[in-house]
């Protein structure tokens, strides 16, 4: 039996991988960390959370898979000042070092960002900053603790289980098709981003059997190419203003490390349509819904 904790497990890819277990594995045992102290019912089971101080209390346990989810995301720094964002990512990093060297794991993934890339450019903010430290600080601890690890760099996900809270280009899209039964592109400017589909990295990370940072992405996809997917999916109108084409300004957020994007040839656009489909599908289905129990 396999036994795994996620650390994040109530946001959107901690639920994104609680159904990749429960879809691809007969018996495993999951521990989930999460700010939300609630239990919830998924496929028939209820699983109950850890906060974050019995999460720093865990000691000597064993653990064949650990999910690093958890961090609070850059438009956190907005509602925060830069110190109290640095203070209080700074405690999410040292409980994870203290989990990993408390206890014995064997595998585990941190999900980083290609926000890592703005080390040192007029693009730099508090979020890329401790994502650089967060970055450091896993890997020492993972190689002082002969922990195998892979840190995945992702720009753009798409993920079972999205959450409508976080408003990222699919999720906004998701939202207007199913509640306003049309889609508006807002941007002026085009926008390309590099798409994880995020199964495709769990897939890869139960098989890793090697230690390595790198980009996680399958396709480059212009936001007017992935709305007009969806739109498409849920039968809708797509509008977008003319300036939106023929405006140069570009706002790329794009990966150049092509590791993992050559492991995952097969995703041509069709089949991104295909998995899309599949994901809006799947966790619309009410057999699928994750029901909190208070």
């Amino acid at each position: 039996m396999k036994n795994i904790l996620i650390y994040g497990g109530t946001g959107w890819l901690g639920r994104a991988t609680l159904s990749y277990f429960e879809n691809n594995y007969d018996q495993f045992s999951i521990t989930l960390v999460s700010s939300i102290n609630k239990s919830f019912t998924f496929k028939d089971k209820v699983y109950k959370t850890l906060s974050a101080s019995q999460f720093k209390n865990l000691e000597g346990l064993n653990f064949d898979y650990f999910f690093n989810y958890s961090f609070l995301t850059g438009n956190k720094v907005n509602s925060l000042s830069k110190k109290e964002y640095i203070s209080e990512t700074d405690q999410m990093i040292e409980a994870t070092n203290s989990f990993i060297y408390k206890n014995q794991i064997k595998n585990a993934l941190l999900t980083s960002s290609g926000a890592v890339y703005w080390k040192n450019t007029d693009k730099e903010t508090a979020y890329s900053i401790q994502k650089n430290k967060q970055e450091h600080e896993f890997t020492k601890t993972c190689t002082d603790m002969n922990v195998n690890y892979s840190i995945a760099r992702i720009f753009g996900v798409l993920a079972k289980q999205y959450n409508f809270n976080f408003k990222y280009a699919f999720t906004d899209f998701l939202y207007q098709a199913k509640n306003i039964k049309s889609i508006k592109i807002d941007s002026p400017n085009k926008v390309i981003r590099s798409y994880l589909i995020f199964e495709d990295l769990l897939e890869y990370f139960m098989k890793s059997e090697e230690s390595l940072t790198f980009d996680a992405w399958n396709k480059n996809l212009d936001i007017y190419n992935l709305a007009e997917l969806i739109s498409k999916i849920y039968e809708c109108p797509l509008h977008v203003s003319d300036e939106y084409f023929i405006n140069k300004t570009d706002n790329h957020y794009i990966s150049e490390d092509f590791y993992f994007m050559n492991l995952f040839k097969k995703s041509t656009e069709a089949i991104i349509e295909n998995r899309i489909t599949e994901i809006i599908k799947y966790t619309e289905h009410k057999d699928n819904q994750i029901e909190y129990l208070g």
